[in-house]
């Protein structure tokens, strides 16, 4: 099935540049004339919702225990413990309201998938000029496979996307709501708030560039004992342990090259728009994670915020060289984001292999 959804990702970044079709605009919600981009974003989209929609409970490491929280959120509600800080309130909420109101787990499942896939869909029509290179890139970056197994922290991540369009939007309200709601789901959204000092304050290239490249030097310095401090407050103090443990160096430099290469690309061409500078800056937010993630590896974890963004702003350095005589670059750059994508199949971390649709081993809908 992986190996299915690679290959239409090929086939749709082939034929994606031809004549104009009509399809569906997903922040108007009508007919109009549009590229064969769309249409193509749009059928991958609802491949990727389909996968995640109708997976079997086997298929990501925490489904099951997912399912047992679901089971018992009612019972949470009943007996105050939902409001306590460290259960995160607003996680079991919503699970007790879907129970309380009789929705199967499956059900409730389908509902935060549809949510989340929404959220994503709004995010790259608004922002992204190549939205099937930018899905592309984020499939083969494993997050169709934390999709599977974070339920919780993807409910958390849509949130933040949600608030990382009202901070480029500036409205200031939006943002606060968003990031109060992300951090009642998901504790490890704490990473987010200092990013709204972006609702006051751009930074030049010249500042940003300085520095992301001084951040992600000095990360490699830092003790480790510090590390687990704020491991420890984005509640990943379970795998304290799993400190000396890292992100596989050749990962991190996938995100080095990406960097390299956007500051390229935008040395070239500089920033046209706030929107421009606000999407890099997250792009380098999360480079920056990921190089944290050699000194823990589940501070990459935090990275899956800024996925989202960060292959908006790649895509759409892409396209800016996107003509005849760098078709050969294009290729191979795509070329080794399949690597990445077939490397994390392999590694099978998340325990999405074998994938099973529910029916297909017995499950029933409930």
């Amino acid at each position: 099935m992986y190996y299915l959804l690679f290959f239409v990702f090929l086939f749709a970044l082939l034929v994606s540049q031809k004549e104009k079709r009509i399809c569906v605009n997903l922040t108007r919600g009508r007919l109009v004339s549009s590229t064969n981009r769309d249409l193509l974003f749009f059928g991958i989209l609802m491949l990727v919702w389909t996968l995640l929609v109708f997976k079997s409970e086997s298929v990501g490491n925490d489904t099951f225990m997912y399912r047992n929280v679901y089971e018992v959120a009612q019972g949470y509600l009943d007996e105050g413990l939902i409001w306590s800080w460290k259960t995160q309130p607003l996680y079991y909420l919503i699970f007790a309201v879907m129970h309380s109101i009789g929705l199967s787990f499956k059900t409730a499942q389908l509902l935060i998938y549809t949510f989340s896939i929404a959220t994503i869909a709004y995010f790259w029509e608004k922002y992204a000029e190549d939205k099937v290179a930018a899905l592309y890139l984020w499939v083969c970056m494993e997050s169709l496979w934390f999709y599977m197994s974070g339920l919780r922290q993807m409910i958390s991540i849509s949130f933040g996307t949600l608030y990382f369009d009202a901070i480029i939007e500036g409205k200031k309200t939006k943002s606060i709501v968003f990031l109060v709601a992300a951090i009642l789901i998901h504790k490890s959204a704490l990473i987010l708030l200092p990013l709204l000092i972006l609702l006051l304050y751009s930074p030049t290239r010249k500042q940003l560039y300085t520095i992301g490249s001084v951040a992600c030097l000095l990360i490699l310095l830092i003790p480790n004992t510090i590390i687990l401090k704020i491991a420890n407050l984005l509640s990943f103090e379970v795998y304290g342990e799993l400190v000396g443990q890292s992100s596989n160096i050749l990962l991190i430099l996938i995100y080095v090259f990406m960097a390299a290469f956007l500051v390229y690309i935008t040395a070239r061409q500089p920033f046209k728009t706030r929107k421009e500078e606000l999407m890099t800056v997250l792009f380098f937010v999360c480079v920056f994670l990921m190089c944290a993630s050699k000194k823990f590896y589940l501070i990459s974890r935090e990275a899956y915020y800024f996925k989202i963004p960060l292959c908006i702003a790649f895509s759409n350095a892409c396209k800016k060289i996107s003509n005849k005589k760098n078709t050969v670059f294009l290729v191979l750059i795509y070329l080794c984001f399949a690597g990445y994508y077939f490397n994390s199949l392999q590694s099978n971390v998340l325990n999405v292999i074998p994938y099973h649709f529910f029916w297909s081993v017995g499950e029933v809908w409930k």
